[in-house]
């Protein structure tokens, strides 16, 4: 029988992979993978096409990768509105560290998904990380990952959590969106469900844009305003996961870390320690308020080594193990 052949691929030494499926549907496909320039001689800097669903849709994954690493691998999900890009400084930090690090673009931004900043559903992100993870791990001996979520991302990484509990082992939230915030009026919440229903793939302005879904900060980069805003079923459907995340982060099973900006006006901390103060969880949640950070530290490199300062110290009584630093 004639076998089905492969996707070709560039010519520079590249390689094709296969996923296989399990109880939460993984999805099979083909896995390029392309190197891409090298910051440095000791880091091999990977890129890599995932399959997400049984559509066609995949994302963009890059992978900055050690020679040997003692760590479990780390995944990082990114704010609304930003990319993968954004992150290198991150990934070099870490990966310095003897760290593999990896990194996507959610559906919708960068280079993942058909349509810039159309995401069809909350739920679809959730499941795209499940994608990533098994793929990471296939390439990581079976490791379960170090998951770390910023923004939405981080709200992302509560609800994976939530729902795949056995592809997490510990989860690093910086500055997780968790609340709407006291800014957003009960009309304008009320014109979001409704409109929602009416037109759900209507796009909301970036100056409409509620102020807990900032799309990557006050002053978006170029890159980032390539990002046309999102649609009102996906700002409708965040709402609604705020709602649930102090259900869903009391059903961690295993430890989680949250970075929280103090003093910054539109993040709001004190709805973060109440609702953390009423959690009844088998692991420990460890809330630790910085300053001098805002509410994307990961991609502003002065605020990145401050929350790194943070959180190796977690890592290492985590894993067991030093960091050098």
């Amino acid at each position: 029988m004639e076998t089905e052949k492969p996707e070709e691929l560039p010519a520079d030494g590249q390689e094709t992979m296969s996923l296989g499926r399990d109880s939460h549907g993984l999805v099979d496909g083909q896995i390029p993978a392309s190197p891409e320039d090298e910051d440095d001689r000791d880091t091999q800097n990977l890129v890599f096409t995932v399959p997400v669903d049984h559509s066609g849709t995949s994302v963009y994954l890059k992978g900055w990768l050690q020679p040997e690493s003692p760590f479990p691998p780390l995944v990082l999900v990114h704010d609304l509105g930003e990319n993968v890009r954004m992150y290198k400084n991150f990934a070099k930090e870490l990966g310095d560290k003897g760290f593999h690090v990896y990194g996507f673009d959610l559906r919708g931004h960068g280079r993942s998904g058909r349509l810039l900043g159309y995401v069809p559903h909350f739920e679809s992100l959730v499941d795209d990380l499940l994608q990533v993870v098994a793929w990471i791990r296939y390439k990581s001996n079976r490791q379960l990952p170090i998951i770390v979520g910023q923004g939405v991302g981080g709200l992302i990484t509560i609800f994976f959590h939530k729902k795949y509990p056995e592809y997490v082992r510990q989860c690093v939230l910086v500055a997780p969106v968790i609340s709407e915030g006291d800014t957003m009026s009960p009309f304008y919440r009320t014109f979001i469900r409704t409109m929602a229903e009416i037109a759900p793939r209507m796009r909301l302005p970036r100056a409409i844009v509620p102020q807990f879904l900032s799309l990557g900060g006050t002053e978006p980069s170029k890159k980032q305003q390539k990002f046309q805003g999102i649609t009102l079923n996906f700002a409708k459907e965040v709402m609604n996961a705020i709602g649930e995340v102090p259900q869903a982060i009391t059903a961690f099973n295993s430890p989680g870390m949250i970075i929280a900006p103090q003093q910054v006006g539109r993040y709001d901390l004190k709805a973060l320690k109440e609702m953390l103060s009423g959690l009844e969880s088998e692991y420990d949640i460890s809330l630790v308020e910085v300053s001098n950070i805002g509410t994307q530290p990961l991609t502003t490199q002065e605020e990145l080594l401050v929350v790194l300062d943070s959180i190796y110290p977690w890592l290492e009584e985590q894993l067991g193990t030093s960091i050098e630093r």
